[in-house]
Parts: structure tokens; sequence; C-alpha cells
């Protein structure tokens, strides 16, 4: 019984040390606002590592590349008025992303794991086709999420 509530107590401390990791991560607004925003695709490929805003907006780009999960530490992610039709799987992959705004495009379903972006806190989908059944499963894989519909 000595052995069970010693690993219990290690299994509690482990996820509490973990979460505390992950929460430290997220950077504040204000330290947020003092990053530099890309607004070009390869300038900001080629600076991955420091990547905390991407604007994409305006059609610069008619598709995600699936290396957009190369960016590990973007916050906030501007893809408006792309004309895209989908998002690429490898976007839930970005788990501090905290904004997501995808107005204004041509999107009907979401990734099938967008509920892994666990620090999504604002999504906006405004002026999208998508039905009501995945709006339904948006909110339900993301229940933290403040979900837009605004253009």
């Amino acid at each position: 019984m000595k052995n069970i509530k010693f690993w219990c107590l290690i299994i509690c401390f482990y996820v509490i040390y973990t979460s505390q990791l992950a929460f430290a991560q997220l950077l504040s607004e204000e330290e947020l606002s003092k990053k530099k925003t890309y607004t070009v695709w390869l300038q900001a490929l080629a600076d991955r590592k420091n990547v905390y805003k991407l604007d994409l907006s305006g059609g610069a780009i008619k598709t995600v590349s699936p290396e957009i999960k190369k960016l590990k530490k973007i916050h906030k992610l501007y893809l408006e008025e792309c004309d895209l039709t989908f998002l690429p799987e490898e976007i839930c992959e970005l788990k501090y992303l905290q904004v997501l705004h995808i107005q204004r495009n041509k999107i009907d379903k979401l990734p099938q794991n967008i509920g892994k972006l666990k620090n999504l806190k604002e999504l906006n989908l405004g002026k999208n086709p998508i039905p009501e059944s995945e709006i339904q499963r948006i909110q339900t894989l993301l229940p933290n999420c403040n979900i837009l519909f605004t253009d």
C-alpha cells in the first residue's frame, strides 16, 4: 500500500510540474506586443525559432504549408481573406498558439485534431461556409476558446 501511495504522489508532482512549465512558456500580451510581426511566409520560416506572430492576411498565400508546424513558438496566426479552402493537420501541432484568425476564407471544416490546440483562446471563423454540425464539433473540442463569427 505504501508503494501505491508513493507512486501516486510522484505522479501528482509530475503533473503539477509539467503544467507549470507549459504555463510559464506562454507569453503575456505585453510581451507579445514587443515581438516582431512577420508578414512574409519565407521570412517567418527562415526565422522560425523567433516567430510569435504571423500575419499573412489579404491573399499573401493561397494554401498553408504543412511546414507551419516548424513555427514552434508562434502565439498569433492571422490568415484572413486568403481564399483558403482548408487548414493542414500540422497546424494542430502549434501548442502555444493562442489566437487564430481565419475569417473571410472558404473553409468548411477544421482539422480533425483541432482540439490539440489547448492554449487557443480566440478563434475567428467569420465569413466561412462552416456548417452548424462542424461548429458544434469545434466548440466541443475547444471548450475554453472564444470562437468568433464576426467579419
